[in-house]
């Protein structure tokens, strides 16, 4: 009894000095001796038939559980390199075809140096500029940039859109940038067909002004099918708006020009 007394006593003092569980398993041994003759297994000697518990803290095995710390933080960081590396190329882009326009003398050079900057900056396989007819109430095709299937560039030359018809009709009754992630799902787009022969997969179609009437469309294909950033649909917007303001300017410029002709050609009063 007396060295029962002292095991029990030894036993609690154990478990009120260390509460985790490893120190009162360690315990347990010592019990059976203990209790030796007595043939009565305690408390602690029945602790120690049930399997072994994970001793490290809830916290820990959560954390390992959810995986490396680091992955986040270089997807972050990733993410944030192809953001930086997106705003660099519009605003190269920007940069260029701001130039371009600044430097254009007519607007058929604007409308060249607009499609061939724009194409090259993003890497675009083709584009095309679409002047409104008015007497026929149609765009028709006008100006190219690039080289994609034959059989698509020549039905392109002899094609005329009407508005709210396709990628170009689009642009001209929204009066605003398309986007078109699949050609093949524009139903009422007549090049859609040629366009996927080709191996062109994406389409986007932009609307230039003289004043606030519309004269024409820019059209940019690409070979891949692509979600374009919000942020480069921004900077083709605003490289619409910054063609359109020099293409009236040059509007004012030729209408001032062509009166000053018939004045200096008027015949002078006798």
């Amino acid at each position: 009894c007396i060295r029962t007394l002292s095991f029990k006593h030894r036993g609690r003092a154990a478990i009120m000095s260390h509460p985790n569980e490893e120190t009162l398993f360690a315990a347990a041994p010592e019990s059976s001796a203990a209790s030796g003759s007595s043939g009565k297994p305690n408390s602690a000697s029945r602790k120690t038939d049930s399997p072994k518990r994970n001793s490290k803290p809830r916290a820990v095995r959560a954390r390992a559980a959810m995986g490396p710390v680091e992955a986040p933080a270089r997807n972050v960081e990733a993410d944030t390199e192809v953001r930086i590396a997106e705003a660099d190329l519009n605003a190269r882009a920007l940069i260029e075809v701001s130039s371009g326009i600044i430097r254009s003398e007519s607007i058929d050079d604007l409308i060249r140096t607009t499609l061939d900057t724009v194409r090259k900056s993003f890497g675009w396989i083709y584009a095309s500029y679409w002047s409104l007819d008015s007497e026929r109430e149609a765009l028709v095709f006008s100006m190219e940039s690039g080289r994609v299937d034959d059989e698509f560039q020549r039905y392109t030359r002899t094609l005329s859109v009407t508005e709210g018809e396709g990628l170009d009709g689009r642009a001209w009754r929204t009066r605003d940038l398309v986007f078109a992630e699949d050609l093949g799902a524009l139903g009422d787009c007549s090049r859609a067909s040629l366009a996927i022969r080709a191996g062109i997969k994406s389409g986007i179609a932009l609307p230039l002004f003289r004043d606030s009437d519309v004269i024409g469309t820019l059209d940019f294909f690409t070979m891949e099918s692509v979600e374009v950033p919000a942020i480069r649909l921004e900077a083709l917007r605003l490289i619409g708006r910054l063609a359109s303001d020099k293409i009236s300017k040059l509007g004012k410029q030729l209408e001032l020009t062509r009166i000053t002709q018939m004045v200096e050609n008027a015949p002078s009063a006798m």
